[in-house]
């Protein structure tokens, strides 16, 4: 170390010492300035959430949650999940394991035999993505209807290649089928299985379906980024349809807030939902992409992500659930950018 280190650092120490700052303080202002280096890097819109030790010690949120009534977002705001839904449908399932209502090695005609190679495909496959099922996004119905009609119509545009049986192909159409699954054996709908085992047994209050949000709560409206633009623009908002948040049944239906989210993957993670043995289980790596029931298992991480209408979402999770990045956007950007923004963050303010 240099002489001019040397004194930087006496310097800092006597500050500390004379002004009474804490570290923790010092450590904040840091984390504040590593965030917004890197969200400058990128047009971000939303909120941002670091814990450590299972505590909330730094957030930061930019941009509108609704310009239009300019509405800022904050930490208390509620954003789309979209895809992060999925590592939750994944719990739901393996809680139906526990009470023995099913097995991970249950074939999918024991529920739904009219799916073509439905006789090939275990529940295990489908939470993995290596089922060989495929269906074109765009086929999605268009009118409004319950979740079995859903579920109805997603096996009429449901396609098998035995070829890719056993190799990752990441297909919502999984989820949507282990929801129907989910609610054949629990007997209750996917809506109110979520509202019992996770929203009320964690009383979280920034936390609803996006089909049913209730107006005293803070929500976002989601943008999208208008060609070769610059900055960040909100003439592109997207306009929420009642039809496509009903048909992203188990895969893409929530609103919740950074605080909401981490409290339900930090509890999965650490066996408040399901047994620890099972968390572990439910989140193997299934293929060499690292996909495990709905969450990308990594050497000491948990990861997802998920973005559309408007919105993108990511997180970061140690292991034992006490460490993570949580990023939640309204504005979606191509490529999913907010990836690398947790990466980043995760690299920088994380031990």
């Amino acid at each position: 170390m240099n002489k001019n280190m040397q004194w930087w650092l006496i310097i800092i120490i006597i500050t500390v010492s004379v002004v009474n700052i804490p570290i923790n303080v010092l450590a904040k202002d840091k984390n504040q300035i590593v965030i917004k280096k890197d969200v400058k890097t990128r047009s971000f819109v939303g909120t941002i959430a670091i814990y450590q030790n299972g505590k909330l010690i730094n957030h930061y949120s930019q941009g509108y949650a609704n310009v239009l009534s300019k509405k800022s977002n904050n930490l208390n705001t509620m954003f789309e999940i979209d895809s992060i839904q999925k590592m939750m449908t994944g719990v739901l399932i393996m809680q139906q394991v526990e009470k023995h209502h099913l097995k991970l090695t249950d074939h999918l005609d024991n529920y739904f035999p009219s799916v073509p190679g439905s006789a090939n495909i275990t529940i295990r496959q489908m939470l993995n993505m290596t089922s060989g099922l495929s269906m074109d996004g765009s086929k999605a119905p268009g009118f409004l209807t319950d979740d079995f009609g859903i579920i109805r119509h997603e096996i009429t545009q449901t396609k098998y290649t035995i070829l890719k049986n056993g190799i990752w192909d990441y297909q919502p159409v999984n989820y949507v089928l282990l929801a129907g699954i989910l609610e054949k054996v629990s007997h209750q709908s996917y809506r109110q299985l979520f509202t019992h085992q996770i929203i009320d047994k964690l009383k979280l209050k920034r936390t609803a379906f996006a089909y049913a949000l209730p107006t005293n709560r803070d929500s976002a409206i989601g943008y999208s980024v208008p060609n070769h633009i610059l900055g960040i623009s909100y003439t592109q908002p997207f306009k929420q349809r009642l039809v496509l948040e009903r048909n992203e049944l188990g895969t893409g239906q929530l609103y919740m807030s950074v605080g909401d989210l981490y409290r339900v993957v930090s509890a999965i993670t650490q066996g408040k939902i399901i047994k620890q043995a099972d968390v572990t289980k439910l989140y193997a790596k299934g293929s060499i992409s690292g996909y495990g029931g709905g969450l990308y298992n990594r050497v000491d991480r948990y990861k997802t992500n998920g973005a559309g209408y408007g919105f993108e979402g990511t997180i970061r999770i140690s292991k034992n659930g006490k460490q993570a990045v949580v990023i939640l956007s309204n504005y979606e950007v191509t490529k999913m950018g907010i990836s690398k923004l947790g990466d980043s963050l995760d690299r920088k303010l994380l031990k």
